[in-house]
């Protein structure tokens, strides 16, 4: 999902990665699932975040 390797995904990796997985481009869909992931609210999803999701 890290396209540019920066440790972070961006809203538009989360709906690139979204669409390509599923097909599904539903933007509400995309906003609630970054605001459950961006738990610091920052306006990216860090590693740590998206691995406190795996816990």
């Amino acid at each position: 999902m890290d396209k540019n390797q920066d440790g972070q995904i961006s809203p538009t990796e989360l709906q690139e990665a979204l669409a390509q997985r599923t097909g599904n481009t539903d933007n509400g869909l995309l906003n609630m699932m970054f605001k459950s992931l961006d738990a610091n609210n920052d306006g990216m999803v860090s590693m740590d975040e998206l691995a406190s999701l795996a816990i």
